[in-house]
């Protein structure tokens, strides 16, 4: 409850600030004077010019990263983790806390219950998920859209790896076949 009011005394938007403490009196069947009272209290002890220190240790230029986005839809809209999970191959995702909510996640009957995943979650599981709850990191009008380009930067990031180790083994039967892959990509973007 305390870092979902921390992450909430960080966001600048009043109105969304505002919109993110009713559903949290909401869903957590808090008093919503108690939670404004303990909201003044985050925010005078965290401070407005003192930025969250991100989940996980991640560096704030990873936090808007594909895996990151891919993650936060799927928070965002449950319904579209068969598909994401369909997509990506787990042991891609570099980030090691991501990487174990997906897992959790491959492995739920009812992915639509996020709650079940987080039940022996470690900390910095539960701190990120509810962070991206609280600010998915993208507009959700455009879910689909950031998805599918998430999945498709993945797709450059693989490649690009396999290129440069093919470049490094100076296999020309291998980089013949990376340049039918790199122009079926091409194609694919463009359709």
């Amino acid at each position: 409850m305390r870092d979902a009011l921390g992450l909430i005394a960080t966001v600048n938007d009043l109105l969304l600030a505002d919109e993110m403490l009713v559903e949290l009196a909401d869903t957590s069947r808090i008093n919503e004077a108690t939670l404004r009272d303990e909201l003044r209290k985050a925010k005078k002890t965290t401070g407005q010019a003192q930025k969250p220190k991100q989940p996980g240790g991640a560096p704030s230029r990873l936090i808007n990263s594909e895996e990151y986005l891919l993650l936060s839809a799927v928070i965002t809209d449950p319904s579209r983790a068969d598909f994401v999970l369909s997509r990506i191959d787990i042991r891609d995702i570099r980030d090691r806390t991501i990487a174990a909510l997906f897992s959790r996640l491959s492995v739920m009957k009812d992915r639509g219950d996020l709650m079940r995943a987080l039940e022996d979650a470690e900390d910095e599981e539960r701190t990120l998920v509810t962070r991206l709850a609280v600010d998915p990191g993208f507009d959700p009008e455009y879910l689909e859209k950031n998805i599918e380009d998430c999945l498709k930067r993945i797709e450059q990031r693989k490649f690009n790896e396999k290129s440069m180790l093919v470049e490094r083994s100076g296999d020309k039967e291998l980089s013949q076949s990376l340049l039918i892959e790199k122009k079926k990509m091409i194609k694919g973007t463009d359709a």
